[in-house]
């Protein structure tokens, strides 16, 4: 977004409030997440998402 003239931003992000975000507050919108590791594996996760080898999210936790 950020080539993006200020004007034409603040529609975009006007839409997603609009249209995007009442669906995720409601639950009805939800991320597929591959794999949760703690951030001890990073290299781990790293590596899943350099491969591909995932299909979703890969989550650091603490």
């Amino acid at each position: 977004m950020r080539p993006r003239p200020a004007a034409e931003k603040g529609v975009i992000c006007r839409e997603v409030v609009r249209k995007v975000l009442p669906p995720v507050g409601a639950g009805l919108v939800r991320p597929v997440v591959h794999a949760a590791l703690p951030l001890e594996e990073a290299t781990q996760a790293h590596r899943m998402v350099e491969q591909s080898s995932n299909v979703g999210k890969v989550v650091l936790t603490m």
